[in-house]
């Protein structure tokens, strides 16, 4: 008996160390993703260097490497742990009882609050692909780095929800039969251009303004016999 009682609390005194490990592990993960958001954001993908994000976090390099395989890795899994929180507000919206109207106004107004808060992390990887095609200059060792299958399936998930959301219109007469992935990717397109505009973006627009804006030309167009008597 007292033999059994020993292994017992060994045993749980183990489990109890191997929880602790974990959730240091994942403090200190979560930390590091904080901080090298920001140095990304501030600095773009190609400016950014591991020296630098274990200067900012004050952690050592050889720290870094026992949480991320190198920058590439650091960098797209600030952007998966993103995109996990929105994926979880566009499911959520996609599953409650509203029209498919309503639903798609209120997943354009998630994305753009989205954008809004990590506008700064997108734009660096977008400027930074869109400046590398433009000058093909990449310094020496420096290769910008190709999206990974994982967020690749991440943003499919996002786009799918999307889909889900058109083609409950389109069942229910609401939609013209249109083909889901057409319409979310000119959805996106929409979004993409209101966050990334370039030099003819004259006008400053609040992420519910652009919402609003957004909605109204994907839901209903510009022909006059399109537009529902009320637009909120």
């Amino acid at each position: 008996m007292v033999i059994s009682y020993f292994k017992r609390k060994k045993k749980k005194m183990k489990e109890l160390r191997e929880k602790r490990r974990e959730l240091h592990y994942q403090q200190n993960r979560n930390f590091i993703l904080g901080i090298a958001e920001d140095v990304f954001s501030r600095f773009g993908y190609s400016q950014t260097s591991m020296d630098l994000i274990a200067q900012e976090t004050q952690f050592s390099k050889a720290t870094l490497y026992r949480y991320f395989a190198g920058k590439q890795d650091l960098f797209f899994s600030v952007i998966q742990n993103s995109l996990g929180d929105l994926g979880v507000q566009l499911t959520a919206i996609q599953r409650k009882n509203f029209s498919p109207e309503e639903k798609i106004k209120k997943i354009v107004v998630a994305i753009f609050k989205f954008y809004h808060k990590k506008k700064n992390i997108g734009r660096a990887l977008f400027l930074e692909r869109m400046f590398a095609r433009k000058r093909q200059e990449v310094s020496p060792g420096e290769h910008h780095p190709q999206i990974p299958n994982n967020l690749r399936k991440k943003l499919l998930e996002l786009s799918e929800t999307i889909n889900e959301v058109i083609r409950e219109g389109i069942d229910q007469g609401v939609f013209a039969p249109v083909d889901p992935e057409d319409a979310s990717f000119i959805l996106g397109s929409l979004v993409r251009g209101f966050v990334f505009r370039g030099p003819l973006g004259r006008k400053e627009y609040s992420p519910h303004q652009a919402s609003e804006l957004v909605s109204r030309y994907f839901l209903y167009g510009i022909a006059r016999s399109n537009q529902p008597k009320k637009i909120s």
